[in-house]
């Protein structure tokens, strides 16, 4: 099987976008933006129509969708069924998956987790938390080798993340003091090379790009970055983006509560109306990001 680097490059350049459609259907904040009429049949059947319309507008604008595991699993049972039929379905209409449910523990723990990631929910990429150390890739070798990816949460966009990820250490076996940032991502080049220089890919918060100094930068031409933050947070397509664009083995924008935002605080009086709307957005989005290409 060919890689998921390979895979997701060829539908980039196909697509000429670096667009990733995220399907995050959080019911209460998408509620609003709906009338009434059109949650008839309760809140699993909404999130279902809901996600299925994004992966219709989706289907030949872009190369992939992001599916955030929290809104299924907050429904137990039945949401987790639904999200196995939506990652079925968009797979079937030539889109990559990727499944953002931050997992990180180790060991056969982390063995179930990409089992049920990449064996049951069948999906191409996955993310993971490094916070128990980056033997939490362990288990994720096989399945990389079988052209299957991960994404570790390394630099994020939320205000928060920099109180650890920006914190000055030292590294216990070269005395060397760096940010925790530098420091996960050397660890995370040792254990490539432990394992036969296995992908691996980063989740780098758009809206940091800019902060971060050019040699760190420079490091991460060999790796598949998703950065979100476009959109509602905010980020921009700065230089550094674009160079990232160009740079990285592979590079996703993934965009997902623009998506479902009614324009003018006005609502959605029906599905089709939304799905005009998110298909307009995808448009504007890929004629923007086209520009770092």
């Amino acid at each position: 099987m060919r890689s998921y680097a390979e895979r997701l490059r060829e539908r980039i350049a196909k697509f000429k976008t670096p667009l990733c459609v995220g399907i995050d259907p959080d019911f209460g904040a998408l509620a609003k933006n709906f009338a009434d009429g059109i949650q008839v049949g309760g809140a699993v059947s909404f999130i279902g129509e809901f996600s299925r319309r994004l992966i219709k507008a989706a289907t030949g604008q872009c190369s992939s969708v992001k599916f955030q595991m929290a809104f299924f699993e907050e429904w137990g049972s039945h949401g987790i069924a639904l999200l196995e039929t939506l990652i079925k379905e968009a797979k079937a209409a030539g889109l990559l998956v990727i499944l953002d449910a931050k997992r990180g523990d180790i060991a056969n723990t982390m063995q179930a987790y990409t089992n049920a990631a990449f064996k049951n929910f069948e999906a191409d990429a996955l993310t993971i938390t490094p916070y128990m150390g980056v033997t939490v890739l362990d288990p994720c070798a096989n399945w990389l080798k079988a052209g299957r990816a991960v994404y570790v949460v390394w630099v994020t966009s939320n205000p928060d993340g920099a109180e650890l990820q920006e914190l000055v250490v030292t590294n216990a076996k070269t005395s060397t003091k760096w940010t925790f940032a530098e420091e996960l991502l050397d660890q995370i080049a040792t254990w490539q090379k432990k394992h036969d220089n296995l992908d691996i890919g980063l989740v780098l918060g758009a809206t940091k790009v800019g902060q971060l100094p050019a040699a760190l930068l420079g490091r991460l031409e060999n790796y598949d970055l998703l950065m979100p933050g476009f959109g509602a947070q905010g980020a921009m397509l700065v230089p550094q983006t674009g160079k990232l664009l160009k740079d990285a083995r592979t590079a996703l924008l993934p965009v997902s509560r623009q998506l479902y935002q009614a324009p003018h605080g006005a609502k959605f009086e029906d599905w089709n109306e939304f799905e005009k709307h998110a298909s307009s957005v995808m448009k504007q989005l890929n004629s923007q990001f086209a520009a770092g290409l």
